[in-house]
């Protein structure tokens, strides 16, 4: 065994002995950083509350990582991935897993089935954010565009295509991360987490992980977890943030069994929504919605382009739209001109900036999927702030 600060190695004699012998000290650490790095996101000052050590085993019978209360494992054969801080960050999986399977333990705030598999993600991110080496993880921007225009899978519940325990965790875990990136990283909210955090654990969400798919009360407590986390961000962040919620699927109806470690009965009806909606709206936030749904940290990553328009960068310098932005249209195909002020392109119904919104892009050439006329439609540039300017 090895003791931290914040948690235990419970390691193989014989691993810790033979990877290493002499930095098991940088392991300790990186491990006790982790861990430290957790709480600052969920705004734990009085580290005392925890009484236990979080506890790190590894196990010769376990094929894969995972956790449980206070504890992760991880397989024999994983020792020297995590070990040491060289170890920990010569691979980007390597520092990811113990975020991941630590982010477990702290998730249960901001969790509801949905989310089982990627609101822990938020902690990973700011762990690779936070040991510097890596960019973030999860789908891209046009992911959630063609999610936003599929019938079948545009509810948040059920958005793009899942992979894994019900959820597509690669899509679900860019949420948070854009109210991260926007709040944290842009500087305009520094506590905007640990503002969210102490909210929920005040006034936690309705999910109850216990309840069977035949016990009534759970076809509301997920579609209630689901709504009430929209107006718990939007009281943390004093802003109405319907915008980017709709943009993520909150406020289309579902219901549906939903499979997450356990079956339940995933419930969202208009009812639900309009009365989550009307009390955003009664709160009269002060400060003017941006459209964080258009954040991205990633211009490129292992060679693919992430984004052409709404790299934070844009949103932190506050830049305006100065230019002339234009854009052809030959049959689907969208090319665009002047466009890198933007935070993203938007096509909407009409000609109108409140027209209908029917999609939406950060790159400067996209196809325009079938469901999209190409009549009747314009095309905006939107500015950081939430202007619209027409192309």
């Amino acid at each position: 065994m090895a003791k931290g600060k914040r948690f235990s190695f419970l390691f193989h004699t014989s691993e810790l002995k033979s990877k290493a012998r002499n930095s098991i000290l940088s392991g300790v650490n990186a491990w006790d950083d982790i861990i430290g790095w957790q709480f600052e996101l969920m705004g734990i000052k009085d580290e005392k509350s925890f009484n236990n050590h979080m506890v790190a085993v590894t196990d010769e019978k376990v094929t894969n990582p995972n956790a449980s209360n206070r504890r992760v494992e991880f397989p024999f054969v994983y020792t020297s991935r995590i070990i040491s801080y060289d170890a920990l960050i010569s691979e980007e999986d390597n520092a990811w897993g113990p975020a991941h399977e630590l982010g477990h333990n702290n998730q249960q705030a901001i969790n509801w089935k949905s989310t089982t598999e990627s609101s822990n993600n938020l902690f990973s991110n700011y762990v690779i954010y936070k040991f510097g080496k890596y960019s973030s993880r999860g789908k891209k921007i046009s992911d959630l565009a063609e999610a936003y225009v599929d019938p079948e899978h545009n509810s948040w519940a059920l958005l793009g295509k899942a992979s894994y325990q019900g959820e597509d965790p690669e899509l679900h875990m860019r949420m948070n991360w854009q109210l991260w990136n926007y709040f944290h990283r842009c500087g305009f909210q520094s506590d905007f987490f640990p503002t969210l955090f102490g909210l929920l654990r005040e006034d936690p969400l309705p999910n109850d992980f216990t309840s069977s798919i035949t016990a009534g009360r759970i076809a509301e407590d997920l579609g209630a977890s689901q709504l009430k986390y929209y107006e718990k961000v939007c009281e943390a962040a004093q802003m109405d943030l319907t915008e980017f919620f709709k943009v993520w699927g909150f406020f289309v109806p579902v219901n549906t069994s939903y499979s997450q470690y356990g079956t339940a009965l995933y419930k969202v009806d208009q009812a639900m929504i309009s009365a989550s909606l009307a009390r955003v709206k009664a709160k009269n936030y002060p400060k003017a919605p941006a459209p964080i749904q258009y954040i991205e940290d990633r211009e490129t990553k292992g060679g693919d382009v992430y984004s052409q328009m709404g790299y934070f960068e844009t949103f932190k310098n506050k830049t305006k739209i100065t230019k002339s932005p234009s854009h052809t249209l030959d049959g689907r195909t969208v090319r665009l001109s002047n466009c890198d002020q933007a935070v993203a392109v938007e096509v909407r119904r009409g000609n109108e900036a409140t027209g209908e919104l029917l999609y939406f892009s950060n790159m400067f050439t996209f196809n325009l999927p079938a469901s999209v006329p190409t009549s009747g439609i314009s095309f905006w540039a939107v500015q950081y702030d939430g202007v619209r300017k027409k192309i």
